[in-house]
């Protein structure tokens, strides 16, 4: 992950996923030490080419508080439309709709070792609930819990994160 140049509070960090040949950037803001999300990224969606397009209608909470301490917990959330790929006018309007909330939990400061180097970092256990609605509809068509972790040191950044069978591991291949 890089965070790009700051202007006002307001940055972009980026995603560079070497395997799939794949970059994605995400606006943050900067606010009283805190880092907000403008809008959601989901990487496994990306990844599978599930959708062609989405749109964050509405975000609420921090992406990162400004201090973690073990024993945290902090939730942020989500709505957004996701347009499938496709021509025509019914694709600019066939979107489902998510719900999303996660909530993260600081729970320990473990040495890590990635690609990147030997860290001091804070595992935060973040659990995932989305709720996919179609347009018009108030009932969910489905809904996915997921949990994963993520490792946090100080002055880096994210330098490992993993689901919770340690399947699927995206790790730091270099720090700056």
């Amino acid at each position: 992950m890089d965070v790009g140049a700051t202007a006002s509070g307001r940055t972009t960090l980026r995603y560079v996923l070497n395997f799939a040949k794949l970059e994605i950037e995400q606006a943050v803001l900067c606010q009283a030490g805190a880092i907000k999300a403008v809008g959601y990224i989901d990487l496994l969606p990306i990844l599978a080419g599930r959708y062609s397009q989405a749109r964050t209608d509405k975000v609420s909470g921090d992406l990162l508080p400004k201090d973690l301490a073990v024993g945290q917990k902090w939730l942020v959330s989500y709505d957004t439309t996701a347009i499938f790929g496709g021509t025509g006018p019914s694709a600019a309007t066939a979107g489902i709709i998510s719900r999303i909330q996660i909530k993260n939990e600081v729970i320990g400061q473990e040495q890590i070792k990635v690609m990147a180097g030997s860290y001091e970092a804070l595992r935060i256990r973040v659990t995932t609930i989305s709720a996919e609605f179609l347009p018009g509809i108030s009932v969910p068509r489905k809904t996915d819990t997921g949990v994963y972790y993520q490792w946090w040191a100080k002055g880096v950044g994210l330098v490992r994160q993993a689901d919770e069978n340690d399947k699927t591991v995206f790790e730091a291949m270099e720090a700056r």
